[in-house]
């Protein structure tokens, strides 16, 4: 609300980092200030830094990993999106994501193949 709506970016970001400060264990707060980072101030880094970490906690949804990946394969981090897309493959439950991470693997893996000259 403070960034979108306040137009105030900086000062959610501050607030965002004070509630990750004091809540460590929550993938929820590393989620959102990806989130943030990627809607207001297009900072792929932050944001693929923010979703990773999100996507490394036991109790993160898969569509945390699959932020990890999308923003990592944004980054021009193939090889990471690439381990985030197997990493979502292995963790989802869901048909339609497990299409959509079979494809991206497989698309990632091509891509990475072309540039290393195999």
């Amino acid at each position: 609300v403070t960034a979108e709506e306040g137009r105030d970016v900086p000062g959610g970001l501050k607030l965002m980092n004070k509630g990750l400060r004091n809540n460590p264990d929550s993938w929820r707060m590393e989620f959102e200030t990806g989130f943030m980072y990627r809607l207001f101030t297009k900072d792929i880094e932050n944001s693929a830094r923010h979703f990773r970490k999100a996507a490394s906690f036991a109790d993160a949804p898969d569509r945390a990993a699959r932020f990890a990946a999308f923003m990592a394969g944004r980054g021009g981090d193939k090889q990471a999106a690439l381990l985030l897309w197997k990493y979502t493959l292995e963790r989802t439950t869901n048909d339609i994501v497990r299409e959509k991470a079979l494809q991206n693997i497989q698309k990632l893996e091509e891509e990475i193949a072309r540039e290393s000259g195999r």
